[in-house]
């Protein structure tokens, strides 16, 4: 049988505190052992009952990382569309990290995040009436000073 060896620090203290919770010890007592807080212990403890072992589910928080060839694809996208949503990405490469991972590697690249613009655009009838309201206000002396806002813009 070949053990697979942890690739991280934090994955090395998960299967500790997996032997040690094996042999009985107290949480209190792995807590100062293995050097961190209870509550590690627990969602380990936890993560043991449910899943059987410590390993973290895919796309959590842990050392995965895009590689290089994701990294190039995804510049590639985005220098042909650059509206596509962190979520769009993770879905068209099948990829199994957060949508933060994604977040955090667009920024590094130069990237800006928006938020979509969730406001509806103006109907006919608005305009209409819009066009109608500032031709009437046209004779109003400080007209010249007046700013629309940026929902007037269509």
């Amino acid at each position: 049988m070949v053990k697979i060896l942890p690739k991280s620090t934090q994955e090395l203290k998960r299967h500790e505190i997996r032997t040690l919770l094996k042999a009985g010890v107290a949480m209190n007592e792995i807590c100062e052992v293995v050097r961190t807080s209870l509550k590690t212990v627990r969602s380990v403890r936890k993560s043991i009952r449910t899943n059987g072992s410590v390993r973290r589910k895919p796309g959590s928080k842990g050392i995965q990382k895009l590689p290089e060839s994701v990294k190039i694809a995804i510049h590639k996208l985005l220098s042909q569309n650059l509206f596509m949503s962190a979520q769009e990405i993770v879905r068209l490469f099948d990829l199994l990290v957060t949508l933060l991972t994604i977040h955090n590697q667009l920024k590094k690249a130069g990237f800006t995040h928006r938020c979509p613009y969730k406001k509806l655009a103006f109907t006919e009838g608005h305009i209409r009436r819009w066009l109608k309201w500032c031709r009437e206000m046209e004779t109003f002396m400080n007209f010249n000073f007046f700013v629309p806002s940026d929902e007037a813009c269509f």
